[in-house]
């Protein structure tokens, strides 16, 4: 039975979300203060998102994504078959 993730691996799925985001905002040449005025957030909340200092909400990952023009999915990892399900699971207490 799969385990559940440990923090430091939650931590690590969020950091490696927030260097694609970083990633790609640098390719795409704007700075910090830009993603965050279309963004209408402050520039602290851009550099918390990059940096994974917290979980940054579905909602607000659409939105940083959207202000990049890029698909929500290229900055996700893989999806990997059944592990939804048994994650659900185990947090159900099955």
């Amino acid at each position: 039975m799969p385990r559940h993730k440990s923090i430091d691996e939650n931590r690590s799925l969020y950091a490696d979300i927030g260097n694609k985001l970083k990633a790609e905002r640098k390719k795409q040449g704007l700075t910090i203060v830009q993603v965050a005025q279309k963004m209408k957030r402050s520039r602290d909340f851009v550099l918390d998102a990059e940096a994974a200092r917290y979980k940054i909400p579905l909602d607000k990952l659409y939105e940083y994504c959207a202000v990049l023009d890029i698909p929500l999915k290229s900055i996700l990892p893989e999806y990997i078959p059944g592990s939804a399900t048994e994650i659900a699971k185990q947090l159900m207490g099955r």
